[in-house]
């Protein structure tokens, strides 16, 4: 069976979405399960870290002239749920990921009823209604998972919820036997925004940081190369020897187990950071991530410092000065850190990935869909 994934990644919505399905694709190769990644148009920079992985890319091109007011996506949803099933027609394509925060359940009715895929959504908002046969959604929240979701899903819809099923790469596994014993003092800082990082405030954290009265303090940040003036911030910090600026590695798991404290957004690594049980000061990239920080800082594992537009230097270098002052602070964050994360020692991508190949591509569910797309 081959699998398909309707993703995007650019600087306006970051690179979480494509780097958590890559992590799942490279799950679902260890099941015989190949994958081809769907990407509009303003994804096509990001074909390139597709096939790396081996995987297939095909970019869905956007009609010249059309426009839409979706910050997500580069045309209308039904555009893009009749391009998606033109190219899902020429594939083997029977179950269809997507992570998308522009998409909905009309567009997954159109896709499913076209082609007879099964379709999975990711999503971490619950703001928005699902026609799916499995939703996975890594977020925390207090509430149960149907209640969470209530209406916005059938009943009949399988869920897979919790941040125990965030999808991180398998390295995250190693580095959490090796990551460094949260002792409560910090020695060493790592700065992280993600895909969404414009570099002025990764600048803003290393200069905070660097203010801060440490003994042998060792910062590391680490940037993509689509973030803005990223050479020259690099450059800036060469003679530096604390100060390591990392473009696009493939390395983060291993710096964050070496980190004490992280400074970063609240996407996607705010789960790499649970599962390492590193503490962090986050920051919203998108206003979405204000209601995924907000629930994880009650339980003590982050401090929220709110909005990126409303961060400045006086700010931050507080919320660190308080830190160095509460070792026993940091050692309660870093085990409510675990805590969100059921103390898990294994990826959820493993048991995502194996829970996809034994409910949608084995036994009588599996022919059931195939008698129905061969009908069509």
């Amino acid at each position: 069976m081959e699998v398909g994934f309707r993703v995007d990644a650019s600087p306006q919505i970051g690179g979480g979405h494509l780097s958590r399905c890559l992590a799942l694709a490279d799950a679902l190769r260890s099941h015989r399960l190949s994958s081809t990644f769907l990407l509009g148009s303003q994804s096509k920079s990001a074909v390139s870290a597709v096939e790396a992985g081996g995987h297939r890319a095909t970019v869905l091109m956007a009609p010249p002239g059309e426009s839409t007011t979706n910050r997500w996506l580069d045309v209308p949803p039904q555009l893009d749920a009749q391009r998606t099933t033109e190219a899902i027609d020429t594939t083997s394509i029977r179950l269809l990921i997507v992570d998308q925060y522009g998409l909905d359940h009309r567009w997954e009715r159109i896709v499913q009823e076209h082609t007879g895929a099964f379709v999975v959504a990711i999503d971490g908002l619950a703001t928005r209604r699902h026609h799916c046969d499995l939703l996975i959604d890594p977020t925390y929240s207090e509430k149960p998972a149907r209640r969470r979701w209530g209406d916005l899903v059938s009943s009949h819809t399988k869920l897979l919820c919790g941040p125990k099923y965030a999808l991180l790469r398998p390295n995250f596994e190693s580095a959490l036997h090796r990551r460094t014993q949260r002792p409560g003092r910090i020695p060493s800082i790592f700065i992280c925004f993600g895909g969404g990082d414009t570099g002025d405030i990764t600048e803003l954290a290393i200069d905070v940081a660097l203010r801060l009265s440490i003994e042998n303090l060792q910062i590391t940040a680490v940037c993509t190369s689509a973030t803005a003036g990223v050479e020259q911030l690099q450059s800036r910090y060469k003679a530096r020897q604390n100060v390591d600026v990392v473009i696009d590695t493939d390395q983060v798991a291993s710096l964050m187990a070496c980190a004490d404290l992280a400074i970063g957004g609240a996407g996607t690594m705010t789960w790499e950071r649970a599962f390492l049980g590193l503490p962090a000061l986050v920051v919203a990239i998108a206003d979405h991530q204000v209601d995924v920080a907000r629930p994880v800082a009650d339980t003590g594992a982050i401090e929220f410092l709110g909005r990126l537009e409303d961060l400045d230097s006086s700010h931050l270098y507080r919320r660190l000065e308080d830190l160095i002052e509460k070792p026993k602070k940091l050692r309660r964050m870093a085990k409510r850190c675990r805590q969100l994360v059921d103390n898990a020692t294994e990826v959820g991508t493993t048991t995502v990935a194996a829970y996809i190949y034994d409910n949608f591509s084995r036994g009588e569910i599996w022919k059931k869909n195939e008698r129905a797309r061969n009908r069509k």
